[in-house]
């Protein structure tokens, strides 16, 4: 009796709470109750939450607008066209998103929906960076930089160059200045066979249909960068300032202050001063007094290298480019492409020749003829290669005297070449008519402008290979050959060398030559 009264009641509670249809637990009706409104609650915030993912993110701007943080930047700008200028100006992450990125508001089309904003932070590549610009003559402008490897390989991104002047009508002082802006044309061109990593070496030609800056009124060279898409705008660079009356007509024309000029590559690593001194005193007397040197220190000129240029530096034959910040810029191979072009139009009008190779190789003639009668040979020949004589950079003959080895000079102590194998390609180094170079490589130029392109055999003109010995600050003969033995093929590691005294025959000259230049120099291992 007492329970159908108390399941009475607890009918009766249900009904005025709005319970009829509770679930059945093991408990009181106001436990029933409570489970009710919990499972009811928990349903309607799922169901609120599904409401709130199928609106954007929003910023804060009323209070009937969904908030975010400006961390995760959802903003949130009208769609009519009228409120555009207006929404842009208002909302100031946007404002910096577009200032950052250099992108034209105008670009961005409003009636797409909300406009989310992309924060770019950091920066992992430049669009463009330039080593240097050179007037090429009255017309013409080299820039040699380099460009972003993804960015040129997927976008094609275009360039455009134009010379932006100052002049009077009359020529006078006294007239008023306006500025006279000239189209040009760019051809790009990309020198280092896509060997680049996360930049590419580009040497962008700026031609003009007629003369620029030949008034001496000065003016700027200005390149256009593209991103290659449609919203950035491009990089204006002022690639070249002339002032007024700095433009010289005449140097461009022969005679020109060198015979020659050496342009290095990148020199890096722990370099031996006693080989660069070596290689520098030989090639001094080898191109004679009129002919100059440029290196290109990559972190292998410490002191002690300086120490054994500085003589010649001081005489004006040699300069050094620090070039050690281009470690930044990961290109290929210590961007030698990068320095070697560069050097192609520093030299461009300082001589007949530049001459590229490396300071672990030596440019040889046969003591039959001489260097200028191989050039000049034919006034055709713009472009000239050299056959390379690889050289084994540990057989030496055995040596008794007191100083050993250690005081003997490179080409002094290695005189075993390589005995070649027929079907064998091996790499060569040249020398070009730089003014009829577009562009350059490490083994020759493919860019030639105008005339023809030599491949001599070595009997004239070669080069010395004396492969892995610029960096080793120890002795270097590891193998040794009785003197009686000497003309005797030798066997090493399945290769065959034989001896080759021509270079030999140059080391008591080249001392000779070096005392007399610049007196006596420390021996620095």
């Amino acid at each position: 009796m007492m329970k159908d009264m108390a399941r009475a009641r607890e009918k009766m509670w249900a009904k005025e709470l709005g319970c009829q249809a509770a679930i059945k637990f093991h408990s009181t009706a106001c436990s029933d109750v409570r489970v009710n409104m919990v499972y009811t609650l928990v349903l309607a915030l799922g169901f609120c939450f599904l409401i709130v993912q199928t609106f954007p993110l929003r910023r804060m701007e009323t209070s009937s607008q969904i908030w975010c943080s400006d961390s995760s930047s959802g903003i949130s700008l009208q769609a009519e066209a009228a409120a555009s200028a207006s929404s842009t100006s208002n909302n100031p992450l946007l404002s910096e998103f577009l200032l950052h990125e250099k992108i034209n508001s105008s670009t961005i089309d409003l009636s797409h929906g909300d406009v989310r904003v992309f924060k770019p932070h950091g920066m992992a590549a430049h669009l463009f960076i330039e080593m240097g610009t050179y007037r090429g003559g009255p017309r013409t402008f080299s820039i040699v930089g380099l460009a972003s490897k993804p960015v040129d390989s997927f976008h094609n991104p275009p360039y455009e160059c134009e010379w932006v002047s100052s002049s009077s009508s009359t020529g006078s002082s006294d007239d008023e200045e306006m500025v006279v802006v000239k189209k040009g044309e760019v051809h790009k061109i990309l020198p280092d066979w896509n060997y680049g990593k996360l930049y590419s070496v580009v040497v962008l030609t700026c031609k003009f249909k007629e003369d620029v800056g030949t008034d001496k009124q000065g003016g700027e060279l200005i390149l256009y960068a593209s991103y290659g898409d449609l919203y950035r705008q491009p990089e204006r660079i002022v690639a070249l300032r002339e002032v007024k009356d700095e433009y010289n007509a005449t140097v461009f024309q022969p005679p020109y202050p060198y015979d020659y000029v050496y342009c290095g590559s990148s020199i890096y690593g722990d370099v031996s001063p006693q080989r660069m001194r070596e290689w520098m005193a030989y090639h001094a007397n080898f191109f004679g007094n009129r002919s100059y040197f440029i290196f290109h220190d990559s972190g292998g000129f410490h002191d002690d290298v300086r120490k054994v240029l500085e003589p010649w530096v001081k005489q004006g034959r040699v300069t050094i480019q620090n070039t050690r910040q281009q470690e930044i810029y990961d290109g290929y191979y210590h961007n030698q492409f990068l320095v070697v072009n560069d050097c192609l139009f520093r030299s461009r009008f300082l001589a007949n020749w530049t001459f590229f190779f490396d300071v672990d190789e030596y440019i040889f003639v046969d003591p039959s003829t001489n260097l200028s009668a191989v050039l000049e040979g034919d006034k055709n020949i713009t472009q000239i290669t050299f056959e390379q004589v690889p050289i084994s950079n540990e057989i030496c003959i055995k040596d008794k005297s007191k100083n050993g080895y250690s005081r003997k000079w490179i080409f002094e102590k290695l005189v075993y070449r390589k005995v070649l194998k027929k079907g064998v390609r091996y790499d060569r180094k040249y020398a070009v008519q730089a003014k009829y170079a577009e562009a350059t490589g490490v083994h020759m130029s493919m860019n030639m402008l105008e005339g023809k392109n030599l491949y001599p055999k070595g009997d004239k003109i070669r080069y010395y290979h004396y492969h892995d010995t610029i960096d080793k600050r120890s002795e270097v003969c590891k193998h040794f050959v009785a003197p009686v033995n000497k003309t005797e093929v030798v066997t090493l590691r399945r290769h065959y060398f034989r001896i080759d005294e021509s270079m030999f025959a140059l080391v008591a000259p080249t001392k000779q030559y070096e005392f007399k230049a610049i007196g006596n120099l420390p021996t620095i291992i």
